[in-house]
């Protein structure tokens, strides 16, 4: 339960006036010059939240094996994983240009063969059924 407001509060407040000002006038400065610096512990929980939010990064971390010495996988494969990845944890995947779009945020790049399109150095782990499968919790 809130403390109840002192009756005398705003007699209080008048003789600090002119502090006050200058608290907002020094504060005020100090925001000109440097801006709005964010701690580094919000920095960093910011960082972790959004994280915990990347449903594609977690598909690449969970499903995807990736590295110089990995072989190249047809990006139909990797859509279809993810749709089907996307869509369990109860997500749209979105369309197969916005993977592309997410995969290149992420440093894939794809190239065209004679077969397939095909995005290098990334290629799906092997999975048992039901294994890494996301849920939803609703």
């Amino acid at each position: 339960m809130p403390l109840p407001l002192s009756a005398y509060l705003e007699e209080k407040l008048k003789t600090e006036h002119p502090q006050i000002l200058q608290w907002m006038i020094d504060g005020r400065e100090d925001w000109l010059e440097n801006g709005l610096i964010r701690p580094e512990i919000v920095t960093q929980a910011t960082a972790d939240y959004f994280e915990t939010q990347d449903l594609f990064g977690q598909w690449i971390q969970e499903n995807c094996d990736t590295g110089m010495n990995k072989k190249s996988t047809a990006s139909s494969a990797l859509y279809a994983d993810w749709k089907s990845y996307a869509e369990r944890a109860g997500e749209n995947p979105g369309s197969e240009i916005k993977f592309s779009e997410n995969m290149g945020k992420r440093g894939f790049m794809k190239r065209k063969t004679k077969t397939a399109n095909k995005y290098d150095e990334i290629e799906l782990k092997p999975r048992q059924i039901d294994e890494r499968l996301p849920y939803r919790d609703d």
